[in-house]
């Protein structure tokens, strides 16, 4: 395993395409982790004006 590693660091588009998955991932994860947010903030206003209404 750790020689298919060495090939594929040694190849430039390899580590090119390593390098975009990489951030890839990072968007991903920070996609994610806004939804989250976003959706525990629409909860939380979806929940304020079902209690304001009579």
């Amino acid at each position: 395993m750790p020689s298919i590693l060495r090939r594929l660091l040694k190849n430039q588009q390899a580590a090119t395409l390593i390098e975009y998955s990489l951030i890839v991932c990072l968007i991903a994860t920070a996609t994610v982790t806004g939804m989250g947010a976003l959706g525990n903030g629409l909860r939380n206003v979806m929940t304020s004006v079902a209690n304001a209404l009579p």
